[in-house]
């Protein structure tokens, strides 16, 4: 397998970053993840406009974040994939020494991979989750993609191996997101979601927001709002989105059932045929004029 470091191709065995870069030290970095069908993008210009905004809040330049989608079609390329994921992390760069100041600008480091993951025909229904809940501890960053995740980490590492899925975080009683993911609850006909909040920001994922894009489409009443736990427990439905799983229907929160997210006809299963018909759709767009739409 081919990877991309720093402007270069080579084998995945032979990439090598130095031990002073301060994405190893410090986490110093952020990241992208973009699912790809079909060598398609799936909201690949709001990836690219997140990673800018990370970018210039962290003060990291030297990498233009318009190169992402000729990074990937390179990789996809190479690796003879067409149904994928890019993984793409930018760190501030490499250090003399060690400093928590950074010394001046640096050139920053460029890595990026791609995993070879199912087709839209193989996505016949989502693939269910099941959840626990847990105090939401993470720095007040959370709008900005770091690859700073132990925030993230250390609650997985307290449930996933007792077979959960994913941890919904809260704080205050109040829901923020997934440990991995964003968080939907179903009510009646209503969809609701954590609000983007400066009192607990979070992350403003790209299947979140073309999740609420597709809803408002299809005239569901969409509220972006605080969610207390205790309406995560007793929804009709819940989901969980993100860019490598695009929809989880959740099934079980801390061993309370939620059946209505798989039944037939419910809001989760519309949203993600939904979707999937608008992949469909910018697959034929894409190769009916295979040039345009280089950032979907």
């Amino acid at each position: 397998m081919q990877v991309w470091l720093n402007d270069r191709l080579l084998p995945a065995e032979e990439a090598r970053i130095s031990p002073f870069d301060r994405g190893f030290l410090f986490g110093d970095g952020v990241y992208e993840v973009v699912r790809y069908f079909d060598g398609v993008p799936v909201g690949e210009r709001l990836h690219v406009d997140r990673l800018e905004a990370s970018l210039q809040q962290l003060r990291i330049t030297g990498f233009d974040p318009r190169s992402l989608p000729r990074i990937a079609s390179t990789l996809m390329e190479v690796n003879d994939l067409v149904d994928c994921s890019m993984y793409l992390q930018v760190s501030r760069g490499m250090t003399e020494t060690r400093s928590h100041v950074p010394e001046g600008a640096l050139e920053p480091t460029v890595f990026a991979t791609t995993t070879q993951m199912e087709s839209l025909d193989q996505l016949v229904t989502p693939i269910e989750a099941t959840c626990s809940t847990a105090p939401d501890r993470r720095w007040m960053h959370g709008s900005i993609k770091s690859t700073s995740l132990l925030g993230n980490i250390i609650p997985l590492l307290d449930e996933v191996p007792g077979g959960n899925t994913e941890v919904i975080l809260a704080r205050n009683g109040l829901l923020t997101e997934g440990a991995t993911s964003n968080i939907f609850i179903v009510d009646g006909d209503v969809l609701r979601t954590p609000a983007i909040d400066p009192r607990w920001p979070i992350l403003d994922g790209v299947m979140r927001r073309l999740f609420l894009e597709i809803a408002g489409t299809l005239g569901i009443d969409v509220r972006e709002e605080d969610i207390p736990v205790d309406s995560l427990l007793n929804a009709d439905e819940a989901f969980i989105t993100s860019s490598r799983r695009l929809l989880s229907p959740v099934t079980d929160v801390d061993g309370h059932a939620i059946p209505g997210s798989t039944e037939p006809g419910s809001m989760t299963g519309t949203l993600f045929q939904e979707l999937k018909r608008s992949i469909q759709a910018s697959i034929g767009e894409r190769r009916a004029d295979p040039i345009d739409g280089t950032l979907s």
